[in-house]
């Protein structure tokens, strides 16, 4: 658990490192949180936890790629995510807390969209 909270840490400081303009920091950092999961077994998965460590590190990768003008790469990210989470049926008709945070991916997944066509 300690690795994981380690790799969520890394991914989350990724945002404050390109409010800094240190982009190439915050992919290092999201590099090695992703290095991280592999070597716990948690990453590449067939399915994601929307709220688990796994999900909230891609969404942090996918992020780093629209603040950095990847935007494509972004959008396959996002959708990939998506679509693992899915896959696990998280209950969103009686979890508004699920409920939620699914919303908040396909916001930031349809706000892509239009500035990749």
């Amino acid at each position: 658990k300690t690795r994981r909270d380690r790799a969520v840490v890394l991914a989350e400081s990724s945002y404050a490192l390109r409010r800094l303009n240190r982009a190439g920091a915050a992919k290092a950092r999201l590099d090695e949180a992703i290095a991280i999961l592999e070597a716990t077994g948690d990453y590449p998965a067939e399915q994601f936890d929307l709220n688990g460590d796994p999900a909230q590190v891609m969404r942090a990768m996918a992020d780093h790629h629209a603040d950095t003008g990847l935007t494509a790469a972004a959008i396959a990210l996002y959708e990939r995510l998506i679509e693992k989470i899915r896959k696990s049926a998280p209950e969103l008709a009686n979890d508004p807390r699920n409920a939620h945070s699914m919303s908040l991916l396909n916001e930031s997944l349809a706000k892509l969209r239009p500035a990749h066509n």
